[in-house]
């Protein structure tokens, strides 16, 4: 409207991923069930042809987008239970497996893009994959910003007790000492 349109080169769909969902929300969260898209390129990428299922067996094209859609370069897309919640997020038409399940990205040809499959979901927990593109699991869910790194990450070893031995103090009564 402001005036003519310029020309733009675009990315193709195969650079988008699945980076992160959330199937199993806590009881007061208030974003709800959501799957977010990546898009690793440096270009704009068009979703007009891009479909996203929970069912990809069964149904492929459980959700499209409308033409002249698109997801920005090197951009996050989230699809959400309450996309009001989230900003610059759009509804998600289905409702997440909190079961064993896949996701798909496809277009809407049948041919595939992304599948994440997974397992259990813990409440309150989301599934994806982190910067490196490894999968991980983030107790705190982050729908529209990136994920976390490997290196970010708690270290996965916490100790649970610690025996010290200090020489130094003689032994209460009852006490048990070893050398």
């Amino acid at each position: 409207p402001l005036g003519e349109n310029e020309f733009s080169f675009t990315g193709t769909p195969q650079a988008l991923r699945i980076s992160e969902f959330l199937s199993r929300p806590l009881s007061n969260d208030p974003i709800g069930e959501f799957v977010e898209l990546v898009n690793g390129s440096p270009l704009p990428i068009p979703l007009e042809d891009v479909c996203l299922s929970d069912a990809p067996e069964i149904d492929p094209r459980k959700q499209g987008f409308p033409a002249h859609s698109f997801i920005g370069p090197n951009a996050l897309l989230t699809l959400a239970e309450n996309p009001k919640s989230i900003e610059g997020a759009r509804a998600l038409s289905f409702r997440l497996s909190s079961q064993p399940s896949a996701l798909a990205l496809s277009r809407s040809s049948g041919q595939s893009i992304d599948v994440y499959a997974y397992g259990h979901q813990r409440t309150g927990w989301s599934e994806g994959r982190d910067r490196a593109f490894e999968r991980a699991s983030f107790q705190a869910p982050n729908p529209g910003q990136p994920n976390p790194s490997l290196t970010e990450r708690p270290h996965p070893v916490q100790l649970s007790e610690i025996i010290a031995s200090n020489q130094s103090v003689p032994a209460a009564a009852g006490d048990q000492v070893s050398d």
